[in-house]
């Protein structure tokens, strides 16, 4: 039997639920209400959008009306335009006057396609009548197909008369007498067409010849970077890459009581890169020097800045390799100097990798070249290349060795008197790069006579080429330029060596 403490309590109890339901049920009528609003603004602009289009198909209705009263008055208009010549004709014929010659070609007077070259040799004809009217309808007929095809200057230019070049042969038409070859020239100037190689393919060869130098020199770049080539930002300069470090999830026995079982799982990280680098390399001649300097070879002094340009890039994006980033490396690996780099501590950088259980491939070994040339006069070494991995000494810039790809890097930066880098095992998540052109405004575009950006696929790296001139300074300037930002990736991916 209840207490009355226990009747009081239950009243208690069912008085606060009754507040949560009431509070819902108003929160529910308040939902409500604004669905019904929202539901009310729907059918409003559902309306609206009915009426517009309704006044649309009007307005479609009454273009359409409009058109066939165009097309009426047309056809009425040529008519008209056909009984005058006869009447005109007639008229001659009377008066016993000869009428004038007639072109050897009977031109149409509305023309079918929108070609350039029908339509000047259409024009022509009509030209070659000496009928002003006949002039006016043709322009007249063709008026939208000469304004689309951009060409009315042009033909209005024509129907003024170009001046006659010489030469042998005889040429008739409004522009003069030109040497066109013997016979009769319709269009009456010599030497009418020209061919011409356009400017763009011109600057390709160019900026071919700068990627295969710059290629050269960022030859590691595939060994320890992951690359975004050609990359859009939208309002900063940062943007988060992802990359996929290496797999230290463990394999699972499989148990007939339990089946599979799903409790791994893989990760992929992001590194955030600020695009915050433009190295460019400017290149600038005079007319002068253009025309009165033979040896003024501007392929020859591209291939050079395009070089310089890239050992630059190569030097601020090794900056990124110090302990900070990337850990102290293995005792072993310490205080190494040139003439002792041999064989074996090739294989002891090898069973570092093999301990941070780095992947068989690919593994790339970048060395100072002095140090890789002590490497490879090792005699050890020299028998590897010779009888174990395929490649061998082929071209002093990449070889393979105990597992490695081998580069040489000339000059390899040590990032400072503490950190003393001399070179270092890489795996490709190490570090991150990504490209960003910086394409100019429309109004400095326009300023300039080329603007091109050239992306090599292997490599991923992506140069810009900006071409244009000083009229009052006679000048021309070009700049190949890169836009680039990078950051360390996977810390584990990647072990130094150092000087002593």
């Amino acid at each position: 039997m209840q207490t009355l403490e226990d009747v009081l309590t239950d009243n208690k109890k069912l008085s606060e639920d009754l507040t949560r339901a009431t509070a819902d049920n108003a929160k529910l009528s308040t939902e409500l209400a604004d669905a019904r609003t929202k539901l009310d603004q729907t059918s409003t602009t559902a309306k609206l959008h009915g009426t517009k289009l309704d006044e649309l198909s009007s307005a479609l209705k009454a273009s359409d009306e409009r058109s066939k009263k165009l097309e009426t008055d047309l056809a009425a208009l040529s008519s008209k335009e056909t009984n005058v010549d006869k009447m005109i004709a007639a008229e001659l014929s009377k008066r016993g006057i000869a009428p004038l010659a007639v072109a050897v070609h009977a031109p149409r007077v509305e023309l079918s396609a929108n070609d350039p070259q029908t339509l000047f040799h259409e024009f022509a004809m009509v030209r070659a009548t000496n009928d002003g009217m006949a002039v006016a309808r043709f322009m007249r007929l063709n008026a939208e197909k000469i304004k689309a095809l951009g060409k009315m200057d042009y033909l209005a230019a024509m129907n003024a008369g170009p001046t006659g070049g010489t030469g042998k042969g005889t040429g008739t038409g409004a522009g003069g007498g030109g040497g066109g070859g013997e016979g009769v020239s319709p269009l009456g100037a010599a030497g009418g067409w020209t061919n011409t190689i356009p400017a763009a393919l011109q600057r390709q060869v160019f900026m071919d010849k700068v990627m295969r130098a710059f290629k050269y020199r960022t030859l590691p770049l595939k060994a320890f970077c992951i690359r975004f080539n050609n990359v859009p930002l939208e309002g900063t300069d940062k943007l988060d890459v992802p990359y996929y470090p290496l797999s230290t999830n463990a394999s699972v026995d499989f148990a007939v009581a339990t089946g599979y079982v799903f409790t791994g799982s893989y990760a992929v990280d992001f590194r955030e890169v600020t695009v915050n680098k433009r190295k460019y390399a400017p290149m600038t001649w005079s007319s002068q020097d253009l025309r009165r300097q033979p040896m003024l070879n501007p392929e020859q002094i591209a291939q050079m800045i395009g070089e310089k340009l890239a050992q630059d890039v190569m030097t601020d994006i090794f900056s990124v390799i110090t302990a900070a980033n990337y850990g102290a490396p293995p005792t072993t690996l310490t205080g190494i100097a040139a003439s002792a780099l041999n064989w074996s501590l090739t294989m002891d950088m090898k069973n570092a990798c093999d301990v941070a259980m780095w992947p068989a491939e690919p593994r790339t070994l970048v060395l100072d070249s002095t140090y890789a040339n002590y490497l490879w006069r090792d005699n050890t070494a020299a028998t590897a290349y010779s009888y174990g991995e395929p490649g061998g000494v082929a071209n002093g810039i990449r070889d393979r060795i105990a597992g490695f790809e081998i580069v040489s890097v000339p000059v390899l930066p040590n990032n400072g008197a503490t950190e003393k880098l001399c070179g270092f095992a890489a795996y490709p998540t190490a570090a991150i790069i990504a490209f960003s052109p910086i394409r100019p405004t429309p109004e400095v575009e326009q300023l300039l006579t080329s603007y091109q950006v050239t992306t090599d696929e292997d490599s991923g790296l992506t140069l810009e080429y900006r071409r244009g001139a000083d009229t009052k300074g006679d000048y021309t300037f070009q700049t190949i330029e890169c836009n680039y930002g990078y950051n360390y990736g996977q810390k584990e991916a990647l072990i130094r060596i150092t000087t002593p």
